[in-house]
């Protein structure tokens, strides 16, 4: 019912105008209101979803109990939980598709999707991250040298080693919420690239006979990792095209050229 009423209060206001410097304020009044309305069901969500970034799991961790108090009785949370979720939210900038546009997702989602989602692997790796600031970690001669001088650096520079520390945290919390949260059941097996992640994401937020168009890897329809996005394309009749390309033209400069990519355009049915 809340969210009815925002995604009713949403459209709205996107229909007001907005010609002149008054019209503008009483549209950022109502942006206001809808925002203010919608706290207990984004506080919720920033709870369930920071409960995979938390530092320690301990008794201070989200529950479910917690999920429902912020949608029940908001006042009766704790206010330390809430402020780091809060933190939590804004560091790993969460992103709530539903609360960011409730007429959309009211009407069914998107009509389309159009992307270039990033082409990483979801992984930490140690010699990336001291690649600038401390090359002689980087370039160390093997796995175990690295290790200790890494650790060396707790007591040497322990400002250098908490923000390592803290982006290996965030990776691992990262895959943690791929893999636990249930929001990727096709895309979150094995090592994990981004390309998938966004294509699945993309197909569950366009309505019925909606469209997604992404410029992707070709492994989305030949790795292992995914066959189970793909052939869940193929038994549900949702593939309209995928026309496959290299690189040899270096329309990617980033990119090797013999990397292959394609253009994969699908049509959800429900």
């Amino acid at each position: 019912e809340e969210l009815h009423h925002s995604a009713i209060l949403m459209e709205t206001l996107s229909r007001e105008p907005d010609d002149t410097p008054e019209q503008v304020r009483q549209k950022h009044q109502l942006y206001q209101r809808l925002q203010h309305q919608m706290e207990p069901l984004r506080t919720a969500c920033d709870l369930w979803v920071s409960a995979f970034f938390w530092e320690r799991i301990d008794a201070s961790t989200p529950t479910t109990g917690d999920v429902y108090q912020a949608l029940e009785n908001p006042s009766g949370l704790n206010p330390t939980m809430r402020a780091r979720a809060a933190t939590l939210a804004h560091q790993h900038r969460f992103f709530h598709w539903f609360l960011e546009f409730p007429e959309v997702f009211l009407a069914g989602g998107f009509d389309v999707v159009l992307g270039n989602p990033p082409w990483e692997q979801i992984q930490f790796d140690d010699r990336e991250f001291f690649a600038a600031s401390r090359p002689d970690i980087a370039e160390a001669p093997n796995m175990a040298k690295r290790k200790k001088m890494i650790e060396q650096l707790a007591q040497t520079d322990p400002d250098l080693y908490e923000s390592y520390r803290k982006a290996q945290h965030a990776n691992d919390s990262l895959k943690r919420f791929v893999h636990g949260s249930g929001r990727f059941p096709l895309t979150s097996f094995g090592r994990l690239n981004s390309a998938p992640l966004f294509t699945e994401l993309a197909r569950q937020i366009v309505r019925e006979r909606g469209y997604v168009g992404v410029v992707v890897p070709t492994g989305i329809a030949t790795d292992a990792f995914n066959q189970h996005f793909f052939a869940d394309l193929v038994a549900r009749g949702e593939l309209v095209s995928l026309y496959d390309f290299d690189n040899r033209a270096k329309l990617f400069p980033a990119v090797i050229n013999l990397m292959k990519f394609c253009l994969l355009t699908l049509e959800r049915r429900d």
